[in-house]
């Protein structure tokens, strides 16, 4: 369908009615799907027919798609009318840009591999291309944000720059060490070493105990720091692609000699905590990509050694990390790298998948939905390969406290990245009548992409339109407000031709640079954002 930029008034488009005539677990499932051809090259210019949606063994019918992708090419904007201003993707340079989020596992990685990290880091970010949006995130004894998403490379850098060096605080990084020491310590008792060997074990025992136990609870704050990052990401509109450096996580970890003889083995299966997360991140469109900061490593194990065999053996197993982590990776549609010593490689993968990227959205109205639901995603042509998360979970409901609905808009109205999820169109113009400084606001809201839920005869729903005013420093001085729409089947195609109305009239913050237009829907949490550049309405008329 083609959306003309004409913005008329529709009086009956909003009915104001006590409660919308649809079912609560009617929500809108994102997904985004990278679309290669056989070579690796992105296959753009695909349409809502070429793909198939099959969520829970039931087609999903596509409620909108968005290529959100770059073509290699320079893009030819389309001029728009003076006063008027858009969120849609054809209309704007910034809609097809990168999303990155970097954690630094300090936690889990060694001082060498850490410092070779950040140099690499640093080299990447002093080139970062204009259009990218870049987060950072540390893992060491805490996780914590060095820096929010920015698109300044030198504020960056500082951050990096400015980290201390993590020593582990264990000897678990040493237990090669302590067998070198026990073998050499064999050497020297000759012929009487047998006797000793009991002690020697009995010690080595003992720090590969300890040394498990610290490293169950690195790996445990791994996935938990995994899941808060999910949380908080989830704000972030659209795709966020996430680059985590890291020693790797196992799908099993051993503690202890893995002997019938010791009374401490234990043996930590993380495959139900792996799949938790990865639906933590699934959820909040996350795509991850886990780079090894250890990279390409030949074995340590040396077959000559006197050191009894099944430490090793448990040792090896738990720092084996190509199950655990694939999966996790692979769950959210993204990739496990363990191939390369350059964290450039999971930046390239990331770029290369993101020229190739779609966002499509389809309908979840079953109940079923509320626990994991297995998703597939196919385009109907041949030699095509597509990656994408691989289910989806629809929370059950729970209804925010006045605290937590006004923390998710002001979160949503400080986001510098905008939203396109639900597209709008506005008007925008000096208000000559209410004086110097007033302006006019007229905003279209394409009704195609808001979650409204069809039933009893009618397309239901309830919206939030804010409007703000944005000073230089970020200071937000937000006006709010709501409707309940329902619009009969037979309106409903004129709906969609000319969209859902509002109107405002006011005198913007004397200090205000800029007007964010934020509509929510109040059913899903799906949002939509446009920024309007003051200086651009009162010069536009000069």
């Amino acid at each position: 369908m083609k959306h003309a930029l004409l913005l008329l008034l529709i009086p009956a488009a909003i009915a104001q009615e006590p409660t919308p005539t649809f079912r609560s677990t009617t929500r809108l499932v994102e997904a985004s799907v990278s679309v290669t051809d056989s070579n690796g090259r992105p296959v753009v210019g695909l349409s809502k027919a070429d793909f198939t949606v099959t969520a829970g063994g039931r087609n999903r019918p596509i409620a909108f798609l968005q290529f959100d992708g770059v073509a290699g090419m320079k893009r030819d904007l389309k001029p728009l009318p003076r006063y008027v201003f858009t969120n849609r993707p054809e209309y704007t340079p910034a809609a097809a840009r990168n999303v990155t989020a970097i954690v630094i596992d300090t936690l889990n990685s060694t001082v060498s591999d850490e410092v070779r990290l950040r140099a690499q880091l640093l080299r990447y970010l002093r080139t970062l291309p204009p259009d990218t949006r870049v987060a950072l995130y540390q893992l060491s004894t805490s996780f914590r944000v060095l820096h929010d998403f920015t698109a300044n490379p030198e504020d960056l850098c500082r951050r990096i720059n400015s980290l201390s060096l993590n020593r582990l605080p264990n000897g678990e990084n040493d237990f090669t060490s302590l067998q070198a020491d026990a073998r050499a310590l064999a050497g020297v008792f000759g012929a009487s070493a047998p006797q000793w060997q009991e002690s020697m074990d009995r010690m080595l025992a003992a720090e590969n105990w300890q040394a498990g136990r610290i490293k169950t609870d690195r790996l445990e704050a791994a996935f938990a720091s995994m899941k808060a990052l999910g949380r908080h990401l989830s704000s972030v509109p659209g795709r966020k692609n996430l680059i985590w450096a890291g020693g790797g996580l196992p799908l099993i970890q051993v503690i202890g000699e893995l002997t019938a003889h010791d009374p401490h083995n234990r043996i930590i299966h993380y495959y139900n905590l792996i799949q938790e997360t990865a639906r933590r991140l699934a959820e909040a469109n996350v795509v991850l990509y886990y780079f090894d900061t250890r990279g390409l490593v030949a074995p340590n194990h040396n077959p000559a050694s006197q050191t009894p065999q099944y430490i090793s053996d448990a040792v090896k197993l738990t720092e084996d990390a190509r199950l655990g982590t694939s999966l996790l990776a692979k769950l959210t549609g993204g990739h496990y790298i363990n191939y390369s010593n350059s964290v450039a490689t999971a930046i390239e993968t990331v770029e290369a998948e993101q020229r190739a990227g779609y966002t499509l959205a389809f309908y979840a109205d079953d109940a079923a939905s509320e626990s994991w639901t297995p998703l597939a995603i196919k385009v109907n042509r041949a030699g095509i390969r597509l990656r994408h998360r691989e289910g989806f979970q629809l929370a059950a409901e729970s209804p925010d406290t006045k605290a937590q609905d006004q923390e998710r808009l002001q979160a949503a109205l400080r986001n510098p990245l905008g939203s396109t999820a639900i597209l709008m169109n506005a008007r925008c113009e000096p208000d000559s009548e209410r004086g110097p400084g007033a302006v006019r606001l007229f905003v279209q809201v394409d009704a195609e992409t808001l979650p409204l839920g069809g039933a009893g005869g009618k397309y239901a729903g309830s919206i939030e339109i804010t409007v703000a005013d944005v000073s230089a420093e970020g200071r937000v001085t937000p006006y709010t407000e709501t409707a309940k729409l329902n619009v009969s089947t037979s309106d409903w195609p004129r709906t969609l031709r000319e969209g859902i109305p509002y109107t405002r009239r006011w005198t913007p913050r004397f200090d205000a640079v800029r007007l964010r237009i934020l509509v929510r829907s109040l059913d899903t949490g799906q949002s939509g954002a446009l920024d309007i550049p003051l200086d651009g309405v009162f010069r536009a008329g000069l």
